[in-house]
């Protein structure tokens, strides 16, 4: 009994192998600078809301200690920030007031620049309310077109915007 008849070859042609990889490697070239801007974008997104928690952690040790906590940069705010109570009033950290959190340094290619006062630290009051209102852009020369800014009001509030919610473009936030 010949069994050719009743059980066929099966496998794929060279002609079908070679039209799913070019269906496979045009999807990829039109998906993967999708992908680079989706990334840069959440990138941006977490290192903003990194701020965001010290400056919330800041407010909520404040209430909590009855003390001026202070969120301050590492020689600049692209290199990390610390919070610290500041139990003396004296706006810098002394070797008796301990840390209450340090937070990293940013990716190399972000860049973070503080508006309205905020070039050194961010000091928050027992009552929960800022010292002052200002605002943190934070940019990335990945994406000429997003960025995150970070604005403190003076209440102790603290809101993240994007360029729509911002109303201003790329090129006045990060210059």
């Amino acid at each position: 009994m010949n069994n050719n008849k009743d059980n066929p070859t099966r496998g794929f042609t060279l002609i079908e192998l070679l039209i799913v990889i070019a269906i496979i490697g045009i999807t990829m070239g039109i998906a993967v600078p999708s992908f680079q801007s989706l990334i840069a974008s959440n990138r941006l997104t977490t290192s903003a809301n990194g701020l965001v928690s010290a400056l919330q952690l800041a407010k909520s040790e404040a209430i909590k200690s009855n003390y001026l906590v202070i969120v301050s940069r590492n020689a600049t705010w692209a290199n990390g920030w610390v919070v610290f109570a500041d139990n003396n009033q004296n706006n810098t950290q002394d070797a008796g007031e301990a840390t209450i959190s340090s937070f990293d340094a940013l990716s190399t290619d972000f860049t973070v620049t503080p508006t309205n006062g905020y070039t050194n630290r961010v000091t928050y009051r027992p009552d929960g309310r800022s010292t002052t209102n200002g605002s943190f852009n934070f940019c990335s020369p990945a994406s000429t077109a997003d960025f995150r800014r970070v604005v403190i009001a003076s209440t102790g509030r603290v809101r993240v915007e994007t360029p729509t919610t911002a109303g201003i473009s790329y090129a006045d936030a990060c210059p």
